[in-house]
């Protein structure tokens, strides 16, 4: 059993000696007062303000913190959009207009399933439809180089969330590759 009295969140922000975020460290907010310290807070305290107003930095860390991730996370949605979208464009190019989709219906019967346990709102931003393991290998460099998810398809049940495309990316059905090339009986 612990015999220390428990402190509330406020009180347990405060009392590490140094930011918990990056972005706080960047700020410059490194002067967080440890309040299970008997040392003062450094420099004197400000005009209306006593000694035990601490809190102010984590709030402003925090704040920070948060304004950071999202401009971070738009301007990361805006990249992955623009790379998810060029490789599209240029799979397209290299396979034909007809291997590539981009309609709502086809990219919901490619991210969405009755029968899966996972559903998850973000849809693939494309299906490609290649026809042999040349194209696939294709479709692989290409979202490869521009870092683009390939989530494969074959069936369509996806019972345990095969197909799911929680980062968006480029659904890979393989409907046209209907056809046995080779066989090796040893293997």
């Amino acid at each position: 059993m612990l015999n220390r009295p428990l402190r509330p969140a406020l009180a347990l922000a405060t009392s590490r000696s140094r930011p918990s975020t990056p972005a706080a460290r960047l700020a410059g907010l490194c002067h967080i007062h440890n309040t299970t310290s008997s040392r003062p807070p450094s420099g004197p305290p400000r005009d209306g303000q006593s000694s035990k107003q601490t809190g102010r930095p984590v709030l402003m860390a925090s704040t920070l913190s948060a304004l950071t991730a999202t401009v971070v996370g738009i301007g990361a949605w805006g990249l992955a959009t623009q790379s998810e979208n060029g490789a599209v464009e240029e799979i397209r190019r290299a396979l034909g207009e007809d291997a590539v989709s981009i309609e709502d219906e086809i990219l919901r019967s490619h991210g969405y399933s009755e029968w899966s346990t996972i559903n998850i709102e973000r849809l693939p931003v494309a299906v490609a439809f290649p026809t042999s393991t040349e194209e696939v290998s294709i479709i692989a460099k290409i979202c490869h180089r521009r870092r683009v998810p390939m989530i494969p398809y074959s069936g369509g049940s996806s019972v345990e969330g095969h197909f799911s495309a929680p980062f968006g990316g480029v659904s890979v059905d393989f409907c046209n590759m209907n056809r046995i090339l080779e066989m090796h009986g040893d293997e």
